[in-house]
């Protein structure tokens, strides 16, 4: 009898520790996006049972200007990288926001833009309370906090010819042309660090052909052009 109490007891101890290999736990937090075996399917250390996305955070590969590098900031000696807002459309007029870090740049250009890469990390991207997630592989929007541009003056880049050229009004009433010089622009603005002193008046006005010592004058306020 009491041999079979021990053939038992090792029986139950067999079988408690076959049940506790058919459980995976996976070592990070996720969610399951496909599962890839059946109930009472036999596995091996090579199969593959289910397909997983971390929860605590998610990479977004941002397409960069080579020229905003030097504006990005990378993070250096326990220092954040630059803020960047990520927002994912998702119909209408409803969209899915979240803030990040730029946590390094790609060593290689994008093959199809040949622009700059970076990675941003996102953190909780799954959900905020009630907000939706952002979505594993959807197309998204990206805003960057570069580094401040001191000095700097904001043209509209309809008044900048030619990429580095505006047109001022002279004391004399008369068109003076003035060579800028571009340190970043945007699809609104161009800004210039050299090229436009305080008080400067720039022309906004459409040019064709302008000639520089063409008299000219300022339209005020409650004038418009002819």
């Amino acid at each position: 009898a009491e041999m079979n109490l021990n053939s038992s007891r090792s029986a139950l101890d067999r079988a408690q520790l076959g049940l506790e290999r058919t459980e995976l736990r996976a070592p990070f937090n996720a969610t399951v996006l496909s599962e890839a075996v059946d109930e009472g399917q036999v596995v091996g250390p090579q199969s593959q049972v289910a397909r997983l996305i971390g929860t605590d955070d998610v990479r977004v590969l941002l397409s960069v200007r080579l020229e905003a590098l030097e504006l990005i900031e990378l993070p250096v000696d326990g220092e954040q990288g630059s803020l960047v807002l990520v927002r994912q459309r998702v119909g209408g007029d409803r969209v899915v926001e979240r803030t990040g870090r730029v946590a390094h740049r790609v060593d290689e250009l994008d093959p199809e833009t040949r622009r700059a890469q970076i990675l941003v990390m996102v953190d909780n991207p799954m959900s905020l309370g009630d907000a939706l997630p952002l979505l594993p592989g959807a197309f998204v929007d990206a805003e960057v906090r570069g580094r401040s541009i001191e000095g700097a003056v904001a043209v509209p880049r309809g008044a900048v010819y030619d990429g580095n050229t505006v047109w001022v009004l002279s004391a004399q009433s008369t068109l003076e042309r003035r060579s800028i010089s571009p340190v970043w622009g945007d699809n609104d603005f161009v800004y210039v660090s050299e090229g436009l002193e305080d008080g400067a008046s720039l022309v906004l006005s459409p040019l064709v052909n302008p000639v520089e010592g063409a008299p000219a004058r300022s339209l005020g306020p409650t004038e418009s052009q002819p």
